[in-house]
């Protein structure tokens, strides 16, 4: 336990020295070295004329490319409307036509009396018209 609180002061210590090393001193400026300061300063502080005619050329450009963007993202939007109609246009259509089968097969079975032969164990093997009546 020594040896470790011995190691963290030295540490500690030697921290503090090499902080205190840094020469702290205040840069002494010479009055040339301001006057070339004050000059950048109002070299940066100038602006560049403003090109109206650019600014409106980028705002038009810009709105342009929106507008097509947004025709686009609709486009797709009615394309992907009209696929989901007809899909289900289509599986109306069948689910018709399906109904149509049907009515058609109880209007046969209705008109066409039909005898099932069975077998003992009760299960269904042909089934067979019985004699259709004449008119």
């Amino acid at each position: 336990m020594k040896t470790i609180s011995m190691i963290s002061s030295i540490l500690i210590l030697s921290t503090f020295v090499f902080a205190s090393d840094a020469k702290t001193g205040i840069p002494k400026h010479t009055e040339g070295s301001k006057n070339v300061g004050s000059v950048k300063q109002l070299m940066k502080s100038e602006l560049a004329p403003i090109d109206v005619e650019q600014i409106k050329k980028t705002r038009i450009e810009k709105s342009i490319r929106h507008k097509k963007h947004a025709d686009a993202i609709l486009k797709n939007l009615e394309s992907s409307e009209q696929k989901q109609n007809e899909l289900l246009e289509k599986s109306a259509l069948k689910f018709q036509n399906r109904d149509i089968l049907k009515k058609w097969s109880k209007d046969i079975h209705s008109k066409l009396p039909v005898s099932t032969l069975k077998i003992e164990d009760g299960k269904k093997i042909i089934k067979l018209p019985l004699t259709p009546k004449s008119n």
